[in-house]
C-alpha cells in the first residue's frame, strides 16, 4: 500500500479554513477493536443508532466522531485502515450536535417499494456508489452543512466529494500510480443527465421529505453500472443448493459465466433491474442454462413489458409445459458468449 498516497490523503484531509472541523463516520462492524480505538483518539462521538436499533446492532452500529486537532484518529484510520472500508471522512462547519442530527436523517431511507430500510451511507463503497445516482435535490439535502466528504476507493485511491450550489457533484481523485500519486477532478451532473444506453434510471418519486426516498432504479444503478460489483452480488445471493457445484468452477470462468448471463438479461431481453436479473440467472442454474431459448418463454421475454410483468406472465399456469420443455436446453455452452461457445463442443472440449 502506497505510503505516498497515505501522506497525500492526510494532507487533503486538513480542514481548509478556520471554523471547520473534521469528522469521521466509523463502521465498527469491519473491525471489533475499531470503536474502542476511535473513542480513545477522538474529542467526542456518539452512535447514530438510538433505542432498539442500537440495542439490536450493538457494536456493529455506526458512530460519528469529531477529530481532535492532533489528527491522531484520521492518521490511524488512513495508515491502518485504508482499503478496509472502516470510515467516511467529513469536513463541516457545523458543531457536533447539529451534524449528528443531520446525519441521523439518513439512518433509514424509503426504497422503491415504500419500505423503510437502513442505509449504510457510512460505508465508503456504498456512499461512493450512490452519490452519482442522486438527483441534485437529494445531493444538496444530503450535503447540507458538509463542505466535503472523503472516501477510499479500495486501497489505491481516495475521492473527495463536494456538492456544488447547483447540485453537481465535484470529485477530486487521488490515485496511486507506481510510486507517485496522480490527481484528477471532475463534475458529475444530476442523475437525469446520465446517458441511459446501459440502463434507464427512473427518478419519478425521488424526494427528500419527509425522508430521503430513492427509487428502485437509483438503488439498483450502482450495481447495474458496475459489472464486477453486480457479478459479485449475484454470486453472493445464489441459492445454497448451487454452491457445491459452483465452488468447483474456476473463479475467473465463473465470473465470465455470470457476466454473460447478465448481458443476456439486460441486452437481449431488456431486464434492467437487479431483482429480475438475479432471477434470470437463478433459472439458468435451476432449470437449464438455455431456458430462455424455449420459444414460448422467449416470446414473453422479448415482449414490450416491464421486467416484473414478464416474470408474472412466465409464472402463469398455462406456461407449465413451456417450463418442462425449457429443461431440455441444458447445453452448458449457453453459459458462454457466442464467439467462445463456437470454439468448444457439448463436452467442453476445444473444437479442432
Amino acid at each position: 500500500m502506497s505510503n505516498t498516497l497515505k501522506a497525500r490523503i492526510l494532507d487533503e484531509c486538513r480542514p481548509e479554513k478556520d471554523g471547520t472541523s473534521l469528522y469521521v463516520l466509523v463502521d465498527p462492524s469491519r473491525n471489533p477493536a475499531l470503536l474502542t480505538t476511535a473513542q480513545a483518539l477522538s474529542e467526542e462521538g456518539s452512535c447514530l443508532f438510538l433505542g432498539d436499533a442500537k440495542k439490536e446492532f450493538e457494536d456493529d452500529a455506526p458512530w460519528l466522531f469529531r477529530c481532535g486537532d492532533d489528527g491522531e484518529l484520521v492518521r490511524y484510520l488512513i495508515e491502518e485502515g485504508l482499503g478496509k472500508r472502516w470510515a467516511v471522512l467529513i469536513e463541516s462547519d457545523q458543531e457536533f450536535p447539529q451534524l449528528f442530527t443531520h446525519l441521523r436523517k439518513f439512518v433509514k431511507i424509503v426504497d422503491g417499494d415504500e419500505d423503510q430500510i437502513f442505509w449504510r451511507f457510512y460505508d465508503p463503497f456504498v456512499i461512493a456508489s450512490q452519490l452519482p445516482f442522486m438527483t441534485s435535490e437529494q445531493r444538496l439535502f444530503f450535503f447540507s452543512g458538509m463542505r466535503s466528504l472523503g472516501v477510499e476507493m479500495g486501497g489505491k485511491a481516495f475521492v473527495r466529494y463536494a456538492c456544488q450550489p447547483d447540485g453537481r457533484l465535484h470529485t477530486r481523485i487521488l490515485e496511486a500510480v507506481n510510486d507517485t500519486v496522480e490527481s484528477s477532478e471532475n463534475d458529475i451532473a444530476d442523475v437525469r443527465e446520465i446517458p441511459t444506453d446501459l440502463a434507464p434510471i427512473r427518478v419519478e418519486g425521488a424526494r427528500v421529505r419527509p425522508m430521503m426516498h430513492f427509487t428502485q432504479s437509483q438503488i439498483d444503478a450502482p450495481l447495474l453500472y458496475n459489472r464486477p460489483a453486480l457479478v459479485e452480488h449475484i454470486l453472493e445471493t445464489l441459492d445454497d443448493d448451487f454452491r457445491p457445484s459452483v465452488g468447483q468452477i474456476d473463479q475467473q470462468v465463473l465470473d465470465q459465466m455470470i457476466s454473460h448471463g447478465v448481458s443476456l438479461a439486460m441486452f437481449s431481453y431488456r431486464i434492467q433491474d437487479v431483482e429480475h436479473i438475479e432471477l434470470f440467472i437463478d433459472f439458468m442454474f435451476r432449470i437449464a442454462p438455455g431456458w430462455h431459448r424455449e420459444p414460448r418463454l422467449n416470446q414473453v421475454l422479448r415482449a414490450d413489458l416491464s421486467s416484473a410483468a414478464k416474470f408474472e406472465r412466465l409464472a402463469d399456469d398455462d406456461m407449465a409445459s413451456a417450463w418442462d420443455d425449457a429443461e431440455t436446453y441444458d447445453d452448458h455452452r449457453e453459459w458462454l458468449p457466442a464467439e467462445i461457445a463456437a470454439q468448444v463442443d457439448a463436452k467442453g472440449d476445444v473444437v479442432r
